[in-house]
């Protein structure tokens, strides 16, 4: 196979398959060692919300390198920490080329994991997405240190790190939640407090960031709706939201109105009523008379054309009329 044709048979692997597949990645690893000289190969997904690596193929790897490589310390490793602040730009090297004062055969890694497996040159390719993101790594390693070759390198391997970037996404697992609008921004809120972008939206504009996560860091799990409606000064959005890994949570909003024309004091009565409050309970939370609860429910069942309180908590969970709660 010639040099060009690799990338392109890959990039043909990966076009269609969903993110982080595995049987895409054990395809593309077995398919790497077995057109090219490698003696191992292996694709690891990066995952910002647990903030760490998991190998989805390997092939030529045992038990005790494949660890390693997913590891926090060969993460600190002095090939990976080079790689890591060149970032998207990152020049593919193997171990001969480092440039490092020492010989970076005598490192730890190579010294005490890659040697006594019977490897004798590699290389670490850091994986981006398309918008810079860190997604992901691909290792190659060699039991004969010609290879990779300078053409190997800069023809090919080179070439994988956007081919593979996108197809080692794990945020892209994310982007099915249901998002109509191309105005719809997004993020996921890790459990440390970070805030990232979520692939497929636009990133969410500073003001409605600060009030909306501010508001839901301030709630429990159980007491945020899957769906609800939130204003951000004079905007109003329709919020998605849910648990994503351990203790992540993705948001994505959608800029637009409160449906059946309703107001924002209507949908928090609507949102007493479907939690089985009468009008006097309703009263109390919001500090109004029972009168103006009343006059208030009486506008409800005309815009949503319900014939009584159960319809209305009907209507309300079927089209999402919810807000946060206040009280």
């Amino acid at each position: 196979m010639s040099v060009m044709s690799l990338p392109l048979e890959i990039a043909s692997m990966v076009s269609s398959s969903a993110a982080c597949d595995t049987r895409t990645a054990e395809e593309i690893v077995n398919f790497l060692v077995s057109q090219r000289p490698y003696a191992a190969a292996a694709i690891s997904v990066y995952d910002p919300l647990a903030t760490r690596y998991h190998s989805i193929a390997s092939a030529g790897y045992d038990e005790r390198v494949s660890g390693y490589l997913n590891s926090d310390v060969f993460d600190e490793d002095l090939a990976m920490r080079l790689y890591h602040a060149q970032g998207r730009s990152q020049v593919a090297l193997k171990w001969a080329e480092m440039p490092f004062d020492c010989d970076f055969r005598d490192t730890y890694s190579v010294r005490e994991y890659f040697h006594p497996a019977g490897f004798r040159e590699g290389i670490s390719l850091l994986l981006h997405s398309r918008d810079g993101r860190h997604t992901g790594n691909l290792h190659i390693s060699t039991d004969d240190p010609r290879f990779p070759t300078e053409q190997m390198l800069r023809a090919e391997i080179q070439q994988l790190q956007l081919v593979l970037g996108g197809f080692t996404d794990a945020l892209r697992r994310l982007a099915p939640m249901s998002v109509d609008s191309e105005l719809a921004q997004g993020c996921i809120m890790t459990e440390a407090g970070d805030v990232i972008d979520l692939p497929g939206t636009r990133s969410l504009e500073s003001t409605t960031r600060g009030s909306l996560l501010s508001q839901l860091a301030g709630l429990t799990d159980s007491a945020i709706p899957a769906a609800f409606y939130f204003r951000a000064n004079s905007t109003w959005f329709r919020v998605q939201t849910g648990l994503v890994g351990e203790r992540s949570r993705v948001v994505v909003a959608e800029p637009g109105s409160i449906p059946f024309s309703l107001t924002p004091r209507e949908l928090e009565v609507i949102e007493l009523v479907a939690s089985g409050a009468t009008n006097d309970e309703i009263a109390a939370k919001l500090f109004v008379s029972r009168a103006t609860v009343a006059k208030h429910l009486e506008n409800i069942l005309h815009k949503l054309d319900c014939p009584n309180r159960t319809a209305v908590a009907h209507k309300a969970l079927v089209h999402h009329l919810r807000a946060l709660p206040s009280w």
